[in-house]
């Protein structure tokens, strides 16, 4: 390539430069002005920063057995309650994000309102989510694919309901 040929493609790539600043400058200005995605960035990266720094903010260890404190109710000292091995539930779930738990079994905690009902379900090592997504393929159970829809339509009912 000639000398003339490299200044031409540099002057090319200059010119070039301000219509690609100007659009980025633009997307990153429509982007910051919609609330749904600076929500949606917000809680991602607090979950990034809870899965981060999880030995720093979790109040337990998630491994160690207290069954003294069994299936406590969340409180000051647990925020999210025991399980049935006296583990708190907010240490398990914070280092839970960091990795997936296989093997341990599915727990439902709820927050319930004044008069008792449930206003915040919270499925914990559950997999909804790949039963819903895996139940068109052949070697995924049946039984678990139904149950995972059923499950699904129950929480949507009782939220139109109650």
């Amino acid at each position: 390539m000639t000398e003339a040929a490299v200044d031409s493609a540099i002057g090319r790539a200059e010119a070039v430069s301000p219509l690609t600043e100007g659009l980025r400058s633009t997307w990153l200005r429509r982007v910051s002005r919609n609330r749904n995605v600076v929500t949606g960035a917000l809680i991602l990266l607090v979950l990034v920063l809870a899965a981060l720094f999880a030995d720093v903010i979790s109040t337990h260890s998630p491994t160690r057995l207290f069954p003294a404190n069994r299936l406590k109710p969340p409180s000051a000292e647990h925020y999210l309650g025991t399980d049935e091995f006296g583990r708190d539930v907010y240490s398990l779930v914070v280092h839970g994000s960091q990795i997936e738990r296989g093997g341990t079994y599915p727990h439902w905690r709820g927050v319930l309102d004044d008069r008792g009902r449930v206003v915040v379900a919270i499925c914990f090592n559950m997999d909804l989510g790949d039963a819903w997504e895996w139940a068109d393929l052949p070697d995924y159970p049946e039984k678990y694919a139904s149950m995972a829809y059923r499950l699904g339509v129950n929480y949507v009912i009782y939220a139109m309901t109650h």
